[in-house]
């Protein structure tokens, strides 16, 4: 591929991210024209048999997430077809699985719970990009290209899924942070995601653990992060943590 087709695609690409971005600020107002609330993914033993079947289907073939989310899609489509009318068919997808992380961590049942995470993860861990580009709680710096615009996408998803609470996207956001590449998160935002899982998953911090964040924390910012986990409050912590280093 030339040089010249490169640089389109990405310009592309880029305007493509950009108005996603652009949309995702402004979601509490263009959200509106389309209640996920009023118009509701059904549960499992809501399918059709044929809705039933097709899902079976793709399960006993160990079909990936994807496959599993597309189909699960398809069905919300057809069911709901005037979503068509709202937005580009990737914003609308976006927005559905965001709902279905919220009707989950709502205590509703949905068929597809952990592929809505894991196939994000999965992606993720399958990408690279230079050194000096990562994830803290910010960005190190801008994408420079297509791999690197995706996974900034990718790591904008999970985000958002633990500012809504999300708990099974927390642990493997920790862990791909323990490789120090893609994610190496800023100690504020780490404590926070630990100490979220400790108080709400019981899952126990090690001692070595706390000695680390008490001694690398203000008795302050630990009082202001405790304060943030108990209102499930992710986006105060982000909007206060430093830049990459």
């Amino acid at each position: 591929m030339g040089i010249e087709l490169k640089k389109i695609i990405f310009a592309l690409f880029l305007l493509s991210f950009s108005s996603n971005l652009s949309f995702a600020q402004n979601s509490s107002t263009k959200q509106n024209f389309w209640s996920f609330r009023n118009n509701p993914h059904p549960l499992f033993y809501e399918y059709s048999e044929q809705e039933r079947e097709k899902i079976n289907d793709i399960i006993s073939k160990n079909g990936s997430c994807k496959n599993i989310l597309e189909a699960e899609y398809e069905i919300y489509k057809s069911r709901y077809p005037d979503i068509a009318k709202y937005n580009d068919e990737a914003t609308n997808k976006k927005y559905w699985e965001r709902y279905l992380v919220k009707e989950i961590v709502n205590g509703e049942m949905i068929v597809m719970g952990a592929c809505l995470y894991m196939e994000k993860i999965y992606r993720l861990m399958n990408l690279s990009a230079d050194d000096d580009f990562y994830y803290c709680g910010n960005y190190s710096r801008s994408p420079n290209d297509i791999s690197e615009l995706e996974i900034a996408s990718l790591i904008n998803e999970l985000v958002e899924y633990v500012k809504i609470g999300y708990k099974p996207a927390m642990p493997f956001f920790l862990i791909i942070a323990d490789n120090r590449e893609l994610i190496r998160l800023n100690i504020d935002v780490e404590y926070y995601l630990r100490k979220f899982l400790e108080i709400y998953d019981d899952r126990k911090m090690k001692e070595e653990e706390k000695n680390y964040f008490t001694a690398s924390l203000s008795k302050e910012k630990l009082a202001m992060l405790d304060e943030a986990v108990r209102n499930k409050d992710f986006a105060a912590v982000l909007a206060k943590t430093a830049k990459c280093k």
